[in-house]
């Protein structure tokens, strides 16, 4: 590609992310000049730059299919930002699935790391380990240790919220996804889990959803009461509640 062409595209990388990341509502005008420079491309990059214009234009599943077709190159880079477009698009299960996939076909540390904590997300302890296991098998010294004392911990959590609740992991992971539905229905993105637990019982599957709408929150956790009140969980000696946590969006629009 000439080296004025690659400016044009980055530019208009770099444009598309804006939107996508500040999730509003891109100009008409720039959708055209986006389509005209797109059309020039070939390859890899036209497919790539075709999934961010679909994604900065709200079409999710217009932006997989396009973001799919730019993978077949097997370029990590891609890869990665597949994984940052959906992990911030309020589709929490399907993100989840599609890291655990592209974990196995990259094998990059960094989408190694994402597995994990998803691993950790739903209470799996065996992924947690595996995940640990080839993240440290990278590494060496210090950063090696410091990789199997995140993993340990992350196992000990999710061991002392079991005991405490009765809960399995396979019940967590319904837990979870069951939350994170709640949260998806109202275009809010989950991410992460923190398990809450003491001695008196009150322990809790706190969820941290990005909004900081309070009506929202407010709606998210009166739907996830009436889950709790079912017969499935009514019983059980824990509670769960979303938390606002707007650390990650305002880490993609620079903040």
């Amino acid at each position: 590609m000439a080296a004025q062409a690659q400016t044009k595209a980055k530019e208009l990388h770099d444009t598309l992310w804006s939107f996508i990341n500040r999730k509003v509502v891109i100009q008409q005008d720039v959708i055209d000049t986006a389509e005209k420079e797109i059309a020039s491309l070939k390859g890899k990059e036209k497919s790539y730059l075709t999934a961010l214009l679909f994604a900065a234009k709200g079409d999710f599943d217009s932006a997989v299919e396009w973001f799919k077709d730019a993978l077949k190159s097997e370029d990590s880079t891609i890869a990665l930002n597949y994984l940052a477009y959906i992990g911030s698009s309020a589709h929490n299960y399907f993100h989840r699935m599609e890291v655990f996939r592209l974990e196995e076909q990259f094998c990059l540390p960094t989408i190694r790391r994402i597995a994990r904590n998803a691993a950790y997300c739903i209470g799996d302890v065996r992924l947690i380990r595996s995940y640990t296991l080839k993240l440290s098998a990278l590494c060496d010294g210090e950063e090696k240790q410091e990789l199997k004392d995140q993993g340990a911990y992350m196992i000990e959590q999710v061991e002392e919220f079991k005991k405490a609740t009765s809960l399995s992991s396979d019940q967590i992971q319904e837990l979870c996804d069951t939350a994170e539905g709640i949260a998806n229905k109202h275009g809010v993105n989950c991410i992460g889990i923190h398990y809450f637990v003491n001695d008196d019982l009150d322990n809790a599957f706190v969820v941290r959803a990005e909004t900081g709408d309070p009506e929202v929150l407010a709606e998210l956790n009166l739907e996830m009461l009436c889950v709790l009140s079912t017969e499935q969980y009514r019983s059980l000696p824990f509670t769960s509640w979303f938390r606002s946590d707007m650390d990650g969006m305002e880490r993609r629009n620079g903040r």
